[in-house]
């Protein structure tokens, strides 16, 4: 009798994985081209693979300079044509009006790992109020559907054009960003 219910529940373990199974692929269905999608026919990976993260995101940027962190809110809009990505920026915390930019990258790996790494160009006002400031870097993590970590060691922010030399930050460090949507 034992044996008989080890065996009845192993068959009804099995059963239900199978249900679950189909019941997920029922739910999210196909396009013909090896990609899942989810409800909604919202594709979540290209033809390469890798995670669909065109669109809009929001989250938060993190940084420290002489010791004090720094964060503020952002949203960001992305295009992507497969693996190639790009778009812009903007800081959305009144502390931080005028900040903004674009980035370029290359996404790699699958839609459960997609990896970003990219340049990343930040354009902010001076303190002074006269010309502005820009600061670039290379910021690199992981991107996913539905939420992206995105870091860089450091960006040295310097002067624009006209402005004056110590109107700036100068050099940030630990630069995080997490978005979501």
């Amino acid at each position: 009798m034992i044996q008989r219910t080890c065996t009845t529940q192993a068959r009804g373990s099995r059963v239900a994985a199978a249900v679950i199974a189909l019941s997920i692929t029922a739910a999210c269905g196909s396009d013909n081209s090896g990609s899942i999608t989810a409800p909604g026919n919202a594709l979540v990976s290209g033809p390469s693979g890798v995670a669909l993260i065109a669109g809009s995101w929001t989250g938060t940027s993190d940084f420290q300079q002489r010791g004090e962190r720094a964060i503020s809110n952002v949203s960001m809009r992305v295009t992507q044509s497969d693996r190639r990505v790009e778009g812009t920026f903007t800081f959305t915390s009144p502390e931080f009006t005028g900040w903004g930019g674009s980035f370029t990258g290359q996404l790699a790996g699958t839609a459960s790992d997609t990896q970003f790494v990219g340049n990343i160009t930040l354009t902010t006002p001076t303190a002074t109020g006269t010309g502005s400031c820009v600061g670039q870097t290379v910021m690199a993590g992981r991107s996913l559907a539905a939420v992206m970590r995105w870091e860089a060691p450091s960006m040295n922010i310097v002067p624009n054009g006209s402005a004056p030399p110590d109107a700036c930050r100068g050099q940030i460090l630990t630069l995080v960003w997490i978005f979501g949507r």
